[in-house]
């Protein structure tokens, strides 16, 4: 990132602030905590054995339905993206997983399978990394079309793994980094319906912190996600010039 953009970066997270505390001074800070308390209170809670589990089982969770959702989006969408009939078949499905509400499938999930914070997640992944896919691995079938005529005469494993996935990673990449924001954000609401004493999760912690009305927890707890996000927005999207720079 340029150091002008940095700046101006720099400037929209001040304008934020200053919008919170304004907020904050007029709502009340017990109803809408400060913004610098709240952050100091958000590192003292990672300083405690309790959030650092609930911040590892949530992010083992994340880990586990991204590499799900990455897999078969990719699966699905290097078949679609050569043969169009599969795109078709595959139409309804897809449309049928983003039109259905998240909330729907969270509550259908938790009444017929046990591990309903996965399936969700990864649910909600597939559509958008198998759009990418299958739209770039198309592309490039039609770009790379003659070589692979004259090298074997249809496109086979060796042309969709050498030529057809690295010419179409970067786009592939960044649809993950468009889902990712989803992700978590559908991940936390998952948490926060599973009610089982045992279960850890920041989900959990956010949903008991405002049924016991401790906003400040809340707050901080929200604070951290979105610190968290923006993290791992960042690292996406320098191993997206990476790859850019690899395949050009």
């Amino acid at each position: 990132m340029k150091k002008n953009n940095l700046l101006y970066v720099s400037y929209g997270i001040l304008i934020i602030i200053f919008v919170w505390e304004i907020i904050s001074f007029i709502v009340s800070p017990a109803l809408f905590p400060d913004f610098f308390i709240s952050l100091g209170n958000m590192f003292k809670m990672l300083f405690t054995t309790s959030i650092i589990l609930d911040v590892l089982f949530s992010l083992l969770r994340i880990l586990i339905s991204f590499s799900l959702g990455l897999i078969i989006g990719v699966s699905l969408g290097i078949i679609s993206g050569i043969n169009k009939k599969s795109e078709y078949i595959l139409l309804p499905m897809m449309t049928l997983i983003k039109a259905v509400p998240t909330i729907a499938f969270i509550l259908l999930f938790m009444i017929y399978f046990k591990y309903s914070y996965i399936y969700v997640l990864t649910l909600l992944i597939v559509p958008i990394i198998y759009q990418a896919t299958s739209h770039e691995i198309f592309m490039n079938n039609q770009k790379y079309k003659s070589l692979f005529i004259l090298r074997s005469g249809k496109t086979d494993l060796y042309s969709i793994f050498k030529v057809l996935l690295p010419a179409s990673s970067v786009q592939i990449v960044n649809s993950f980094i468009q889902s990712f924001s989803l992700g978590i954000k559908a991940q936390v609401l998952v948490e926060s319906f599973a009610y089982t004493s045992s279960f850890r999760g920041l989900g959990k912690q956010i949903y008991l912190s405002f049924q016991n009305s401790n906003i400040q927890k809340m707050i901080s707890l929200i604070i951290f996600i979105i610190l968290f996000s923006l993290l791992v927005d960042l690292g996406l999207i320098k191993l997206k010039k990476k790859i850019m720079t690899i395949t050009n």
